[in-house]
């Protein structure tokens, strides 16, 4: 029982870090993106 509530634990703390970490991703090429952008247009 113990075991089992650990995994799901576990994965609740996977879940969350691996949507921070994509969140982090997709801010940080929006970015890039717009960066791209003004040089190109100045």
């Amino acid at each position: 029982m113990f075991v089992v509530t650990l995994g799901l634990g576990l994965g609740d703390v996977i879940d969350a870090s691996g949507r921070v970490a994509v969140l982090g991703f997709l801010v940080l090429n929006i970015r890039l993106y717009i960066n791209d952008k003004i040089k190109h247009y100045k």
